[in-house]
């Protein structure tokens, strides 16, 4: 008989907002030998950094539910805890009451190993949703292998943004800010945008097809080989024979499978190729193959960052990466994260070549701003500076963040397209509340919306108003979904308040600081997260570690920022 017994086991396990651990399980157990209780967690870092100490407190209660002494602090230390790693199951927590049989743990204290902390004392910890499995979406075991195809390892379940978390196929639990799953370095916008099951029933159909045909040649070349060994009378030369079509077969499955990417026209053919580097690089073409797939997976990232950059063509549940750093920044992270971690010389790939090319395209297809972002961005590099001075490009010298009069307000100009530009007011033109009645309300049916495109729209003069033009207002939230709450639907408007996602081109913090603060608060048209809410900026938390996005009932009064879309003169 085992001298410890299970007495309780954690029914799920547990995470809370924001903290970089999780309890993964737990259990409680008796030493029968010495009658004591003792508690046994698995914790896991989902952080990037690695966890040198951690602390834990446990609630203790009895049978019945009534709470016993527990403890309040006890210490995980001297560790090297690297990201996805687990770590407590090995380290007992002894109970000061035997009889003790429920628990609940909670993380108190993380210390990470660049000298950063976490801790918070009161969180509240949630038991973590179940995955959603795969094939709960499609039977086709061919279609969900295709997805695997497609974008690489272990799928087992659907990528979901649920609850404040980022549940990834593989089935890590990651924090809903890690868009990049801390196991398998995948991020949810790939896996998401692959989950296509139209398309991946159409690549299934031509891989089965081409699959099919492999198999006939496969069978049709081991009957020759078959024929030809028979013929071979010397033992010596049937045993070599058997070896090199061996050694043949374990090396073209490998390729065979990477071929297939590439004949797709898939950027993760570059990623399989350079792990044989070296291995096959006496095979047909291999160095054109390996060249051309690095620019495929170049301008997939390159496109990633205009148009985040740029804040279009962009489906608005798409999660919106928004760092706040300069675009000249995030190519230097390109430089140093992608062509140099991969290797980019073995691929005879020359990144600002290749950036520049990539820009001058989007010139031909007049994309204009997104040339005009490169060519700034190459600098002297061939003739950007000549395609700077182009007439189409100068539209763009009414730059993001400038002050511009347009009626009676100043405006900031938010963003730009070639013959428009899109405005927030400076300043608050009043206060209101954002419904007159406290009830649950969308943007659609609020009172502010209806009095900006009644009584505000027509302060301004006839002339004004055939510059002003209807925008597209997303208010879908998958976030708010999952809260069970309405977000109401999408709208048309000449005059609109922004939303969260409208602010993600505030990319450098002085100036996202400086227009945030008209140094009163002010209403989004984003629903709050809960029923009869809306949210607002509170300029209390500008420039500070908390968020600015706070909520309040929609009757109360606060500042009221318009913006607009007016056609570019």
């Amino acid at each position: 008989m085992s001298r410890f017994q299970q007495v309780y086991k954690l029914p799920s396990g547990l995470y809370t907002d924001e903290c970089p651990v999780i309890i993964e399980a737990g259990a409680l157990l008796k030493d029968e030998e010495t009658n004591k209780i003792l508690a046994q967690l698995k914790l896991r870092n989902t952080a990037e950094n690695s966890v040198v100490s951690c602390k834990v407190a446990v609630k203790a209660f009895e049978s019945s539910g009534k709470e016993t002494e527990g403890v309040l602090s006890f210490s995980y230390l001297d560790m090297k805890i690297s990201s996805d790693e687990e770590f407590g199951t090995k380290t007992p927590i002894y109970l000061p009451d035997n009889t003790t049989r429920r628990f609940l743990p909670t993380v108190t204290e993380i210390v990470f190993g660049n000298g950063s902390v976490w801790n918070n004392q009161n969180s509240v910890w949630k038991p973590i949703p179940a995955h959603q499995r795969l094939n709960s979406i499609s039977a086709d075991l061919e279609i969900l292998k295709q997805y695997s195809i497609d974008v690489g390892g272990r799928c087992e379940n659907v990528p979901e943004l649920r609850d404040g978390l980022f549940l990834c196929t593989c089935g890590a639990v990651n924090l809903y800010n890690h868009r990049t799953c801390c196991r398998c370095h995948r991020s949810y916008y790939d896996l998401t945008s692959a989950l296509d099951l139209n398309k991946l029933a159409k690549e299934k159909e031509i891989r089965l097809q081409k699959e099919n045909e492999e198999h006939i040649r496969s069978q049709e070349e081991t009957k020759r080989k078959k024929k030809k060994i028979k013929k071979i009378v010397v033992p010596a030369a049937i045993i070599l024979t058997i070896m090199v079509v061996a050694v043949v077969i374990s090396m073209y499955v490998p390729y065979r499978r990477i071929m297939q990417k590439y004949e797709q026209g898939n950027y993760m053919a570059y990623y399989d190729l350079k792990k044989l580097s070296g291995r096959y690089p006496w095979y047909k073409g291999y160095q054109k193959m390996l060249k051309e797939s690095g620019k495929l997976w170049l301008k997939h990232y390159y496109d990633i960052w205009c148009n985040q950059l740029l804040m279009r063509d962009l489906n608005p549940d798409a999660p919106l990466y928004c760092p706040d750093v300069d675009f000249k920044s995030d190519f230097q992270f390109c430089v140093d994260d992608v062509v140099n971690r991969t290797e980019a010389e073995t691929a005879g790939i020359d990144f600002y070549e290749t950036i520049y090319e990539f820009a001058v395209q989007a010139y031909k297809d007049k994309e204009y701003t997104k040339a005009a972002i490169t060519f700034a961005v190459l600098g002297d590099y061939e003739d950007s500076t000549d395609y700077l001075k182009k007439e189409e490009m100068l539209f763009r010298a009414e730059q993001v963040g400038n002050i511009i009069k347009f009626g009676r307000y100043d405006w900031y100009v938010t963003s730009r397209t070639v013959d428009t530009l899109t405005l927030l007011c400076k300043d608050v033109v009043g206060t209101k509340p954002y419904h007159e009645e406290l009830t649950d309300v969308t943007w659609e049916n609020c009172t502010l919306r209806a009095w900006l495109n009644d009584s505000f729209y027509n302060e301004f003069s006839e002339d004004e108003k055939t510059q002003i033009v209807k925008t597209a207002c997303s208010n879908a939230s998958q976030f708010l979904e999952d809260k069970g709450i309405n977000a109401g639907n999408d709208t048309e408007d000449y005059i609109y308040l922004v939303n969260k996602t409208d602010l993600c081109w505030l990319l450098d913090p002085n100036l996202k600081n400086a227009i945030l603060n008209c140094h009163q608060d002010w209403w989004l048209r984003t629903h709050g997260e809960e029923e009869q809410t809306a949210s607002f900026i509170n300029i209390d938390y500008i420039d500070t570690e908390e968020t600015p996005y706070w909520q309040a009932p929609v009757t109360n009064v606060y500042g009221i920022r318009p913006a607009m879309t007016i056609k570019f003169n």
